[in-house]
């Protein structure tokens, strides 16, 4: 609650207002008003009078904030249902299976271990998946399809140096060593076996190691294929081909070459001295002329007027 305390000056223009807080009209008339003096040093046949004037009021509507915005967190349930999906039980593979075998015939996995010589580096043959191992048991290529010696960065260790089916060194310059539980042999690129002496004891004949009287002295030594029958499939051996083809002996690059500069005479206007400002003295002009001017300011003097009598 606000009120306006006025002192007004009776008998001149002036006016001076402070403004006060106020409970009501008994406060202002407290001693804490009256503790607020007229101003000083009146002037002969002036008097002050202490006017109150009551404050003034009015409705007005706002909005206030019961409660800030926030934020909650709340727990959703989960929707479940049961769906039916393909799932992958196994990768996709392939066999080989000989061209004209017919239907039914199944690849019989030898049990010999074959070590190949290749320019005096030796490789394991892993049947089941047709890698290509070093001395020290480490992934280092593959078998291809049709025999090559494939590394892992797809360079050929050796063209056309196995027969795909029974890994078999049969390419120039690749020998053959098939261990069978704990006996040693040689094989050549005609399949034929050899023992430890380099004596002749058979050949390779349907996965088999067959003797030269016929008898079969170790069966399931190599991979072979057996059709529907039980019998064993034979297998042309591979045929090769020359064929030509396009092959990248070196790979696109670029090439930076230096391209030596051209001159040429040009006419050319330039800056010898960047504009400026020069500041420059203009000299003061005078005049005279005649005004009037306050000597002495205008007061008050206070006659005696004598009184006249009649």
């Amino acid at each position: 609650m606000r009120g306006y305390l006025i002192y007004m000056r009776l008998g001149g223009l002036k006016m001076k207002r402070s403004l006060l807080m106020a409970a009501s009209v008994a406060v202002l008339a407290a001693p804490t008003v009256a503790q607020e003096l007229p101003p000083g040093n009146p002037l002969p046949g002036e008097c002050f009078a202490r006017v109150i004037v009551p404050a003034q009021y009015e409705l007005s509507t706002e909005q206030i904030v019961l409660r800030p915005a926030s934020e909650e967190i709340r727990v959703i349930p989960a929707q479940l249902e049961s769906v039916t999906e393909r799932v992958l039980v196994q990768e996709e593979s392939f066999e080989l299976v000989p061209a004209g075998a017919g239907a039914g015939t199944r690849l019989v996995p030898g049990t010999g271990r074959i070590t190949l010589t290749v320019g005096g580096t030796s490789y394991t043959v892993d049947p089941s998946s047709r890698a290509l191992l070093d001395s020290r048991g480490r992934r280092v290529g593959s078998v291809a399809n049709n025999g090559d010696l494939v590394a892992s960065n797809g360079s050929i260790i050796s063209a056309g140096a196995v027969d795909p089916v029974t890994f078999i060194g049969i390419g120039s310059g690749v020998s053959t060593r098939l261990t069978v539980g704990g006996t040693a042999y040689t094989v050549d690129s005609g399949f034929t076996v050899r023992n430890a002496n380099g004596q002749s004891v058979g050949r390779i004949e349907g996965g088999n190691i067959v003797g030269s009287n016929g008898r079969v002295i170790t069966r399931s030594a190599v991979n072979s294929y057996v059709g529907s029958t039980g019998g064993a499939v034979s297998v042309a051996q591979p045929s090769f081909r020359t064929v030509q083809e396009t092959i990248t002996v070196q790979e696109a690059s670029t090439e930076l070459v230096v391209v030596p500069p051209v001159y040429e005479t040009r006419t050319e206007t330039i800056v010898v001295k960047p504009e400026s400002v020069e500041y420059v003295t203009v000299p003061a002009e005078y005049e005279t002329y005649a005004e009037t001017v306050v000597v002495q300011e205008a007061t008050t003097q206070l006659v005696t007027v004598p009184p006249v009598f009649e």
